[in-house]
């Protein structure tokens, strides 16, 4: 996967290291790079996009509202199939479930009250999105393959972690685990 995010380029190319004179395609995107992260089996892929500078709001056309709104895509590695998600916060750290064809993208609007706290699902075989709103911000993301959930760390006085399972979407919190005492449900 090659790609640049030193310039507002909407495009990423794909190379075939494993094939002979390693052919390559580029795919078109609807918004620049940020960063890129492939699945476990190589099939998909989660781009986190950059803004364009400037107000949506303000924006004169459609493309001009795209490049300056916030959002990630997820692309098939075989067909370069880009499917565009915008949000309404910049997309931030990302993870990939193990056993099933799912990633998971934070969502961090910051510390104030009422500012946006989440995690969105990607079914990566539909392309269906699903958010789960957090307590309190995201502040990393992962797996734990043997329970085959994903844990959501979050920015929180006592401390919180979320645990989602994988196969249900079902949500959990600890908090307050932080001080070894005080653990509310």
């Amino acid at each position: 996967m090659l790609f640049t995010n030193a310039t507002l380029d909407e495009r990423l190319t794909i190379v075939e290291l494993a094939q002979p004179g390693y052919p390559y395609r580029t795919v078109a995107m609807q918004k620049a790079v940020r960063m890129v992260g492939f699945d476990p089996t190589g099939g998909k892929l989660i781009v986190v996009h950059s803004r364009a500078p400037g107000d949506p709001a303000d924006a004169t056309n459609f493309d001009d509202y795209i490049d300056r709104s916030s959002g990630y895509s997820a692309i098939d590695v075989a067909t370069g199939f880009a499917k565009l998600e915008i949000t309404d916060v910049d997309p931030g750290e990302f993870t990939f479930a193990p056993t099933a064809p799912r990633a998971y993208v934070t969502l961090d609007g910051g510390d104030a009250d009422g500012a946006v706290a989440a995690v969105q699902t990607i079914a990566l075989d539909t392309g269906v999105v699903h958010t789960i709103e957090l307590g309190s911000p995201p502040d990393a993301i992962g797996v734990l393959p043997d329970a085959d959930k994903v844990y959501v760390s979050q920015r929180h006085p006592l401390g919180r972690v979320s645990f989602i399972d994988v196969a249900t979407g079902a949500i959990q919190t600890l908090t307050g685990f932080d001080l070894n005492s005080q653990i509310i449900d």
